[in-house]
């Protein structure tokens, strides 16, 4: 990955970014070199450092051109070295349509401080519920089944009410959204009552995770890690995304100046994908590995009193021993996620033919199939791979034996443990979520707000899944 961003370098200038370019290539706030044969190519910005984005009628592009102030053109104001034009519509003001990334990025700079309070948010709320599992395991789990027993019943009568009340067009919606919602709970209600005889299993599981958590409060460090390498990753991520996007060569397209990327730039861009997602999935790895590994040291230790730094000790077997099988396991997930995605990229090209949207959720469903019995089995072999040193193979073949052996325990308590956890993650973002939402519908200024809002609950979740994996990892290892 390094050797294809250092290649892509030499045709690369991350001022055109930063900064903008105008329409004859000039970057503006530098003193630019000639990019093309034309008479304005080559001049010299560095007193003109703000771009100037003029949207005409005739045009579905910005006219783009450097400015020393963005006061010169009457109803323009600043906004990330952007000189962009705001326009009344009713109540706030709105600005006009521009470039999609350049409107992303401005958002960006605008609400970065909102996006670091709702992820400092999220942290305290993710410790919080933490803190409640310790303290209330079985309220908390009890409370969350009653509520989804509650809202499914309670929900269904509401929509037959409403449906038998309600006249015209809206009757027949109603009425299929009061089936499905019957369906729903009709299917809720044995399964609850298969799981009940589980639950306790469940909250014995959780209280043992809960007191391993306890009494190894260096676990907690263990969260805290993973969210900065996640920081870290993305950090050099944007940066190469920066090189990557910044790359190409001045081409002449209708009279304006843009940079078109060559055949390596676009490799790169592709690659940077793949090896982004099978890294995330090599961090998750990593701490489902060290989570088993100092849990396993703490249960199966008869006195734990002398049991002497389970989680250092966990750190350096993954170091010295076990980073391959986290590699290769975290390649098999990431690859099954990229096929997904992709899948659903084509999907979405498929235009209106029904063979090929046929075939396509086919695929989609079967890859989805594979996906889920593979992280099962992928995660209890990180446990016994902790457990016992197996490499990533056989304990993938003894991870699916025991899964076949207790196959009714783990049909119950697997998934209760995974709804109750999933819950509570749910909560945390929900909460942040609604916060971050109202914050940026009162950023007029904003572009795309329910797309910080988005972003503010995606950055909310991984700090909620890194706290609460603990009780998860915690869970199966000792299960």
């Amino acid at each position: 990955m390094f050797g294809l961003v250092l290649a892509c370098l030499p045709s690369t200038d991350i001022f055109r970014t930063i900064y903008g370019y105008d329409d004859c290539g000039n970057i503006c706030g530098r003193n630019n070199i000639r990019a093309i044969d034309l008479p304005c190519s080559g001049e010299d910005m560095r007193y003109k450092p703000y771009l100037l984005l003029t949207v005409t009628a005739t045009s579905l592009e910005p006219l783009r051109s450097c400015v020393a102030d963005c006061n010169t053109s009457e109803g323009y104001e600043l906004i990330f070295n952007r000189c962009v034009r705001f326009q009344l519509r009713g109540l706030g003001q709105v600005p006009p349509p521009q470039g999609y990334l350049d409107e992303l990025w401005q958002d960006v700079g605008n609400f970065w401080l909102e996006l670091f309070a709702l992820c400092v948010m999220a942290l305290l709320g993710s410790f919080g519920m933490l803190v409640l599992l310790w303290c209330a395991t079985r309220v908390v789990i009890l409370a969350m089944v009653a509520s989804i027993v509650g809202v499914c019943f309670c929900g269904t009568v509401w929509l037959w009410y409403t449906w038998y009340h309600a006249d015209g067009r809206s009757s027949s919606s109603l009425l299929w959204y009061a089936v499905g919602s019957t369906i729903a709970t009709l299917i809720v209600f044995p399964l609850i009552t298969f799981v009940w005889k589980k639950i306790t299993m469940v909250v014995q599981l959780m209280a043992e995770a809960g007191e391993a958590i306890r009494s190894m409060l260096l676990m907690l460090c263990i969260p805290i890690a993973t969210i900065t390498t996640l920081l870290v990753t993305f950090f050099l991520a944007a940066i190469f995304i920066l090189v990557i996007e910044s790359s190409g060569h001045a081409k002449l397209i209708d009279g304006s100046v843009t940079y078109e990327k060559s055949t390596l730039v676009l490799i790169t861009r592709w690659y940077h994908l793949i090896t982004l997602a099978w890294f995330l999935q090599f961090v998750y790895g990593c701490q489902h590995l060290v989570t088993a590994g100092a849990t396993t040291q703490w249960f199966f230790s008869r006195n734990k009193a002398t049991l002497k730094a389970p989680v250092p000790r966990s750190w350096f077997a993954l170091i010295r021993y076990h980073l391959g099988t986290v590699a290769l396991g975290s390649l098999l997930m990431s690859f099954i996620q990229l096929l997904q995605w992709l899948q659903r990229i084509l999907l979405y090209t498929s235009g209106k033919s029904q063979k090929l949207q046929r075939l396509g959720n086919a695929c989609l469903c079967c890859v989805g199939c594979c996906r889920g019995l593979l992280d099962p089995v992928c995660r209890n072999a990180y446990s016994l791979t902790a457990m016992r040193g197996l490499p990533l193979c056989v304990a993938g073949t003894e991870a699916v034996r025991l899964m076949r052996v207790n196959a009714a325990n783990v049909v119950g308590v697997m998934p209760t443990e995974s709804v109750v956890l999933l819950l509570a993650k749910v909560f945390v973002v929900a909460l942040v979520g609604y916060t971050g939402l109202e914050l940026a519908n009162r950023r007029a200024e904003l572009y795309h707000p329910y797309v910080m809002a988005g972003a503010a609950c995606a950055l909310c979740f991984l700090i909620a899944d890194c706290f609460l994996l603990l009780y998860e990892v915690s869970g199966f290892s000792v299960y």
